[in-house]
């Protein structure tokens, strides 16, 4: 007997027994079903240790935990440009696959509710910005993790000279090694901020050479309770 004439043969005899094997699920290791359930439960199991909750004039942000990645950034971010925590900015376009996230511009034409004042409007911006002033468009960059950009530079995927405002969640510590934070939230410092609602001004360690202006949304919200 030939091996085409065996190899047939074989297959013949193992189709009789088909009915027996186990069905092909196509699923390998634990049901979606028991990953969706997991998911949530640990989503729930988060807010309770990290609740986020901040009201103005009555209206309350729809994000109820604290951001755990990126796009937690951008959406808590655009809640409180909706809630009118933030004001004056304006976008061209949001974007999770150009080399940076986010092309705005700063569009100040009302002094009375954008020019700062310590008690009145601590988040406001420097008086040469506060009326008829429509910037150039500005590039921003959201991160998680103000270190994480440190990262970038480093691997020279973004340039420090290209962005004009980062919005993070945290600062972390990395980039202390490299650029000085200085803060807008103490005493008179925020009569000098360019974007309305940056907590910080960052300047090159060592130099008075500044970067670019950040919001960091943590600080931002410690500072408002």
């Amino acid at each position: 007997m030939g091996l085409r004439s065996l190899a047939v043969r074989c297959v013949t005899i193992c189709r009789r027994y088909l009915s027996h094997l186990k069905p092909d699920t196509g699923s390998f290791g634990p049901s979606p079903s028991r990953e969706l359930w997991e998911w949530k439960k640990g989503q729930e199991q988060y807010r309770d240790k990290n609740p986020l909750s901040f009201q103005l004039n009555g209206r309350e942000l729809s994000l109820v935990s604290q951001p755990q990645q990126e796009q937690d950034v951008v959406a808590l971010f655009h809640e409180l440009l909706g809630l009118g925590t933030l004001k004056g900015l304006k976008f061209f376009a949001t974007s999770s696959h150009d080399t940076y996230d986010s092309l705005f511009l700063c569009d100040y034409h009302d002094r009375s509710e954008l020019v700062f004042d310590r008690e009145a409007r601590p988040f406001g911006v420097a008086e040469q910005y506060a009326a008829n002033h429509s910037s150039e468009p500005k590039v921003l960059e959201y991160k998680y993790n103000f270190d994480s950009l440190v990262d970038d530079f480093d691997r020279e995927l973004k340039h420090e000279a290209h962005i004009d405002l980062v919005v993070c969640w945290t600062a972390g510590s990395k980039f202390k090694s490299r650029y000085f934070f200085s803060s807008l939230l103490v005493g008179d410092e925020g009569n000098g901020r360019e974007v309305f609602g940056a907590t910080h001004q960052v300047f090159r360690d060592g130099t008075m050479t500044r970067v670019f202006e950040v919001i960091v949304l943590s600080d931002l919200l410690q500072f408002i309770r």
